[in-house]
């Protein structure tokens, strides 16, 4: 009887170390899951995709392009990569300038070039014509200043017209779209943001292209590839 009782008690003591091991194996296993994989997924998802992106608070923009995006331009040319940002070395320079008035109807070209602070020297340069407002003095309208930049290609071709001119320095040599055949080229705008600096009303841009440009002769071609380009035309 003795023996018996004896068993008993070890199986019962057998039993229930074998029930505590399974029991704390649930344990870990769940604290485990429930910890790394939930709240990882909360928090990236809450951070990247609605906070950061998609949300402007000022402008026409689709996305992409803010007040913050630095003003750069970067393009190859002929197999060699070139960059240019606005800080200490590189600004990014905007103007407009009026061309003529007949009557009461103005014409404007708008300017945009990455201007180096040490030599003066503009390495790229934008200009886009011609805006046709009425009005009396240089500055067109904002609402007529604005939807000159809509997103879209934009044609190379004369500033007299519709066109869009585009010149790059190398070795202190320009060398120009205008000055030969665009066929093939292309120039769009991806993205726009208005804003208003110091009282100045401008349009923030984001555009792609690529083209050929000549120098003055028309004669030595070199051609441009994979360029991107966030600058800003000014109101003025």
């Amino acid at each position: 009887m003795k023996k018996i009782t004896t068993a008993l008690c070890l199986i019962t003591l057998i039993t229930v170390v074998i029930f505590a091991c399974k029991k704390e194996d649930k344990t870990t296993t769940t604290s485990s899951t429930t910890t790394s994989g939930t709240t990882t997924t909360a928090s990236g998802t809450t951070t990247s995709g609605t906070t950061t992106s998609g949300t402007t608070t000022s402008g026409t923009t689709t996305g992409g392009l803010s007040a913050s995006t630095p003003l750069q331009v970067t393009y190859t040319l002929d197999g060699t990569n070139y960059t240019y940002t606005d800080g200490s070395n590189f600004e990014m320079a905007a103007n407009g300038s009026a061309i003529s008035f007949t009557g009461s109807t103005g014409t404007a070209n708008y300017k945009a070039y990455f201007v180096n602070n040490l030599s003066g020297n503009i390495h790229f340069y934008l200009e886009k014509g011609s805006l046709i407002f009425n009005g009396t003095s240089g500055i067109a309208p904002n609402s007529n200043f604005d939807s000159f930049f809509p997103n879209g290609s934009v044609p190379y071709g004369s500033i007299t017209g519709n066109g869009l001119d585009l010149f790059v320095d190398v070795g202190g040599f320009v060398f120009r779209s205008e000055n030969g055949s665009q066929a093939g080229s292309t120039f769009a705008i991806t993205d726009t943001l208005t804003q208003n600096i110091s009282g100045t009303h401008y349009v923030k841009f984001k555009a792609t292209f690529a083209c050929k440009v000549y120098d003055s002769n028309g004669q030595n071609m070199k051609t441009i590839t994979n360029g991107l380009v966030v600058g800003r035309f000014k109101n003025m």
